[in-house]
C-alpha cells in the first residue's frame, strides 16, 4: 500500500475544509464549521492498476505552524 499525505493550508474562511470534506464524502457540508486543524484518512484503490493508496488530508490554517511538523 502507498501512503501519502496531502497538507491544505490557505487564508482564514478560503475553503479548505469545504474541500477536504469534499474528497471525503463526496460531498460539500451543509453548515460552516470553522476549523484550525483537522485531519481525514481516506482509501483510494486505482483502478486496473492493483495499486492502493492511504491518503491522509489535513487543513492548517495560517498560524505559522510547520507543516512539517504533521
Amino acid at each position: 500500500m502507498v501512503k501519502r499525505r496531502l497538507v491544505i493550508t490557505g487564508d482564514d474562511e478560503c475553503g479548505k475544509v469545504c474541500l477536504l470534506y469534499w474528497f471525503v464524502h463526496r460531498r460539500f457540508p451543509e453548515i460552516d464549521v470553522p476549523t484550525v486543524f483537522m485531519g481525514y484518512v481516506i482509501f483510494i484503490e486505482i483502478d486496473g492498476q492493483g495499486i492502493e493508496l492511504e491518503l491522509s488530508l489535513w487543513e492548517v490554517e495560517e498560524l505559522g505552524l510547520s507543516v512539517m511538523a504533521l
